[in-house]
């Protein structure tokens, strides 16, 4: 088969893919706010600042500025000057927070484990296997 068809194939059945439900929930995950949440929930009870936002997530600190305050309002964080250092701004995600980004990722871990169900362990470690390369080959 040639490239060019190889690569009709590939991007057909990424966008495939794209299309459905559980990798909409998953990019949703991955990007902006849903992301800032994820994270501030992995590290609750932790000094979180928005610098360590902006570093962990490779996000320019002006976007986690505009994610926070929009949070903020929506009162899924809150913000309160650290003990340590009254200067500096610490964040954490509020309860109502934390249950709203908990619910995301429990309908995504559904999604899959319907796949992997669906693959069974085998062709789910070969699909890891080419993902890893994947990123691998297009990392260099």
């Amino acid at each position: 088969m040639s490239t060019d068809a190889l690569r009709h194939q590939l991007i057909a059945s990424l966008r495939s893919i794209y299309d459905l439900e559980a990798f909409g929930a998953l990019a949703d995950l991955l990007q902006g706010e849903s992301l800032a949440l994820t994270f501030l929930l992995e590290h609750r009870g932790q000094e979180v600042f928005p610098s360590d936002l902006s570093r962990e997530l490779h996000l320019s600190r002006s976007r986690i500025t505009g994610a926070l305050t929009s949070l903020g309002r929506k009162g899924l964080v809150s913000t309160h000057h650290s003990q340590a250092d009254r200067r500096r701004v610490q964040v954490s995600i509020t309860d109502q927070g934390a249950e709203q980004i908990a619910g995301k990722l429990e309908r995504m871990e559904a999604y899959f484990d319907k796949m992997l169900d669906g693959l069974g362990e085998d062709d789910a470690r070969t699909l890891i296997a080419l993902i890893h390369r994947c990123v691998e080959v297009m990392g260099q």
